[in-house]
């Protein structure tokens, strides 16, 4: 699995959600790209070994800002199908 600034997501659509910290997110997959001024504030792209590509962004936070490590919350999960889900939910049961 790489999880990676450079990963492509460009058509990506929300296929779940996840409820987890963004620390849990990070033993996972590693730092997330930080976004100000827009309706994400961090987001991964995970490409797995088989191909699927997947994001893990949170949406419209606005005022309340980056999430602080240890706020348990539900981020989006996106992916060009729902095996992306199954994916995230496998890849962060695996680190716990």
């Amino acid at each position: 699995m790489n999880s990676t600034k450079e990963i492509e997501t460009a058509g990506t659509f929300l296929q779940g959600h996840i409820e987890t910290t963004k620390a849990d997110l990070i033993r996972a997959f590693g730092e997330p790209m930080n976004y100000e001024d827009s309706k994400v504030t961090i987001e991964w792209g995970i490409r797995f070994e088989d191909r699927t590509i997947a994001t893990i962004y949170d949406w419209k936070r606005y005022e309340l800002g980056t999430p602080k490590d240890d706020e348990l919350m539900t981020y989006n999960i996106g992916g060009l199908t729902p095996r992306a889900v199954e994916l995230i939910k496998q890849a962060l049961e695996l680190t716990k």
